[in-house]
């Protein structure tokens, strides 16, 4: 990462993903990687200011690499549109409160997005 701003290495892990693919719906780009207890992939980098080792999920991480470090505060969650966990394709994303994303599951539950006021509608004909 020396020389890297976070933004930089972060897309670099993103985008040099080894085992990546399209996923079978030909829209998600699925992040392969080992997954957490809750099925969403990982990624550690060092904070350059801290010097610490910092966790990101793969889908935060790729919203990070795309809009900047300052982006996303700790009050807001990077909620995937698909609802695909290891999806980091950026227009399935959305950042919004955690009411918000909470509000997704049940759309996938219904099979019909019930809208979100002034954030995304799902796409719930992706989900995998």
């Amino acid at each position: 990462m020396a020389g890297q701003t976070v933004e930089q290495y972060l897309r670099q892990k993103i985008t040099e993903n080894p085992g990546a693919v399209l996923a079978a719906n030909g829209q998600c780009f699925l992040f392969r990687g080992p997954p957490n207890l809750h099925g969403y992939c990982r990624i550690n980098y060092r904070d350059p200011l801290s010097g610490q080792v910092k966790t990101v999920t793969a889908h935060r991480a790729a919203w990070i690499a795309y809009f900047g470090v300052n982006s996303v505060g700790p009050a807001l969650e990077v909620s995937h549109r698909c609802h695909n966990k290891t999806c980091v394709r950026i227009d399935h994303l959305s950042l919004e409160p955690s009411q918000v994303n909470h509000d997704r599951r049940h759309c996938v539950e219904c099979h019909v997005c019930f809208g979100h006021g002034h954030y995304p509608q799902c796409l719930l004909d992706l989900k995998l």
